[in-house]
């Protein structure tokens, strides 16, 4: 695996071409590092886009992390990019064959050979891989394999002690993350495990896919529950609200708050169109507000009064949410697009606008 890394103290600017308007201020096209560190590093600046199918969020809002179509794992810098000085990732990482489906940040700081705190994330692809990506110590870039079909999601325990992956052979597989063993095998009743997530308190995952249905099961693989309803498409997204209560996204546009030890449900939201595929699903610290994807929008639901704000601005089909810390929403789409919105003010176009380019392979 090897990391492209952006250095912006030595980013050259000479030769480059200059937008043809020159009214305002111009911002060049970010140049990337290629090659292993070890190597004299080529500058290559970024063309086009790539469509982007999965996003996470560091501790403190630090990095954000994209997963893309052409097999690379982009990193960005929110406080950075705020200040204008870059518009795509600062650091890309290199490794999957095929498609990045899913992204996730270890909970927890790791500290390197220096001693230094630095964070990690984890990713999974087409290609059955789950890459691991050190930001702070390169060397111990390293992958696992365990599923026999792409890789759909993962997510962490709050302790960072495990790793969750659901997969398109139908498993979802618990590690051990520090020994990067597998200790338990779900085989679910599932063709496909298309989200995952872990309760607050670490006791709980749950999981849906193509059954139509959503499941919850104990980490030490007690089955807890599974709730399904006859309407139900493929149910793509899930997300624990509490310890009790789960919010699910199905395809056939409905979004779904279950509470399993009531066995009770209440959809707070349906779409216009039933034949769209809702993409996405994050809740709010606060447990506030939820938000997705439907079609090129992001839409914003108030759990209390079930208001919808539709934030209205990529281009092509959104597949991926999360909420940073402090309250703002990213999101990234087909369009190569990776917005942050305000999730506060209603109607609000996005606070930053990043790109992913098409690093040639």
């Amino acid at each position: 695996m090897v990391w492209l890394a952006v250095a912006r103290e030595s980013l050259d600017t000479s030769g480059m071409s200059t937008p043809k308007d020159s009214s305002g201020p111009t911002t060049p096209e970010p140049l990337f590092l290629r090659g292993e560190p070890s190597q004299p590093a080529v500058r290559t600046p970024v063309r086009g886009a790539c469509a982007l199918f999965g996003i996470a969020v560091s501790q403190s809002d630090r990095w954000l992390a994209a997963a893309q179509d052409n097999g690379l794992v982009t990193i960005y810098q929110p406080e950075i990019a705020a200040m204008g000085e870059l518009e795509g990732p600062l650091l890309v990482g290199a490794g999957h064959e095929g498609r990045v489906c899913c992204v996730a940040f270890v909970p927890n700081d790791l500290t390197n050979s220096a001693g230094e705190a630095y964070q990690c994330a984890v990713s999974g692809g087409v290609d059955g891989a789950i890459r691991t990506w050190h930001l702070g110590e390169e060397s111990l870039n390293d992958e696992i394999r365990h599923h026999d079909s792409s890789v759909m999601c993962v997510a962490f325990t709050p302790s960072a002690e495990l790793l969750i992956s659901g997969s398109e052979d139908g498993t979802v597989a618990i590690y051990d993350w520090s020994a990067r063993e597998v200790v338990r095998r779900i085989i679910t009743p599932s063709r496909t495990v298309l989200g995952i997530d872990v309760s607050p308190d670490g006791r709980l995952i749950a999981f849906t896919g193509l059954d139509r249905a959503a499941h919850v099961w104990t980490v030490a693989g007690v089955r807890v529950g599974s709730f399904s309803k006859d309407n139900f498409d493929a149910t793509w997204g899930v997300r624990f609200l509490d310890d009790e209560r789960l919010v699910l996204s199905s395809g056939d546009g409905g979004v779904s708050v279950w509470t399993p030890a009531r066995s009770t449900s209440e959809l707070i939201y349906r779409a216009e169109d039933p034949r769209y595929t809702i993409h996405g699903l994050a809740v709010r610290s606060d447990r506030r507000q939820i938000a997705f994807g439907y079609r090129n929008d992001v839409i914003l639901v108030a759990l209390g009064d079930r208001t919808a704000d539709v934030r209205r601005m990529h281009t092509g089909e959104v597949n991926g949410v999360a909420y940073l810390a402090d309250g703002r929403v990213a999101s990234v789409a087909d369009d190569g697009g990776l917005f942050v919105w305000s999730s506060h003010t209603p109607g609000a176009a996005p606070e930053l606008m990043l790109h992913a380019g098409a690093l040639p392979r």
